[in-house]
């Protein structure tokens, strides 16, 4: 049994644990998840799991990842401070923010390389985990926030109930909704 809680991880974390999650499927393991709630990362971890529960009062936020850009270089400017760096390469923009007022296309070229690849793999980690089309799981990104009720509809989660009364359940095998030989993709 799994209880998944908010974390602040990144894209990449979650994938490692969510592959600790199916790698104990491959053993024979059944795994249950429970959140509370949950965003991208949370949710990522969660699909590694043979079932998904979500308290009654929950929410799914299924967003997709994005990314901010923050640009300093006019608060600087009223400051009478000037940013001084060299850089080589068209790709090389750490001092963008203390130097531009708005993203270069450089940048907004790796950006974007960046969030299209964290969005392939979430979509497609969703997806598999539960049974949909990669296009019905990116029409998800647009329709969060999803209530418990609406996540449930929605086929992200498998069942409406608290932690406690998930936990006794598993305990008494009253909820098991995959079988711990059933291949996960």
């Amino acid at each position: 049994i799994v209880r998944i809680s908010p974390v602040a991880t990144s894209m990449a974390t979650s994938e490692e644990v969510r592959g600790a999650l199916l790698a104990a499927h491959a053993l024979g393991k059944p795994v249950h998840c429970h959140l509370e709630t949950g965003g991208n990362t949370e949710y990522l971890i969660a699909t590694g799991c043979d079932d998904i529960a979500l308290a009654p009062a929950g929410d799914i936020f299924l967003s997709g990842p994005h990314a901010e850009a923050m640009f300093v270089k006019g608060l600087l400017d009223k400051l009478g401070v000037v940013a001084d760096f060299e850089h080589q390469g068209k790709y090389k923009g750490a001092a963008d923010s203390l130097q531009r007022d708005t993203m270069s296309e450089a940048q907004r070229e790796a950006i974007d390389a960046l969030l299209d690849g964290a969005t392939r793999r979430l979509t497609e980690s969703v997806a598999a985990a539960r049974k949909l089309k990669p296009d019905a799981v990116r029409a998800l990104f647009d329709q969060a926030p999803f209530a418990a009720d609406a996540a449930k509809a929605a086929r992200l989660v498998d069942k409406l109930v608290p932690f406690e009364r998930f936990r006794d359940d598993i305990a008494k095998g009253a909820f098991v909704l995959a079988s711990a030989s059933e291949p996960k993709p």
